[in-house]
């Protein structure tokens, strides 16, 4: 409900050069923080996706749909984290931008983020602020 007044100066839809996809590891069950995070992005221009895949499949045709600049994971718990590297392997090696980037972050990157390197990832965030800044660090080579 409030996210045009968090917004009001964010890109209009089109405007946007960079993309990001937004997701929880599949499996894992907290959202909420995710739904801030797409705001943050978009708050600063990014052309944002966001959904909840069910499995390493679906994150993986996510990938396959749009060239995104970067995909954010987020785990909560250690639930899932054992699939987490294949999973970004997988990312990589589908996605339609042969130079994607990852971010994780979430409660369990946040208590242990040397867990960041382990799964594969290129960076981990420990809020929106620092998600937004490290993914435009990471993009900003390659444009």
């Amino acid at each position: 409900r409030f996210s045009p007044f968090f917004c009001a100066n964010c890109a209009v839809d089109g405007e946007a050069s960079r993309s990001v996809l937004v997701v929880p590891v599949p499996g894992e069950q907290h959202t909420f923080g995710l739904l801030m995070l797409v705001e943050f992005f978009r708050r600063e221009g990014w052309n944002v996706w966001s959904g909840a895949p069910r499995s390493i499949e679906e994150l993986a045709s996510l990938v396959e749909s749009q060239p995104f600049d970067v995909v954010g994971c987020s785990l909560s718990t250690e639930h899932s984290l054992a699939a987490l590297p294949d999973a970004l392997r997988i990312v990589r090696e589908r996605s339609r931008n042969k130079n994607i980037k990852v971010i994780v972050g979430g409660r369990l990157f946040s208590e242990q983020p040397e867990l960041a390197d382990k799964v594969g990832a290129d960076a981990t965030a420990m809020d929106g602020v620092d998600a937004v800044r490290l993914a435009e660090q990471l993009v900003e080579p390659d444009q």
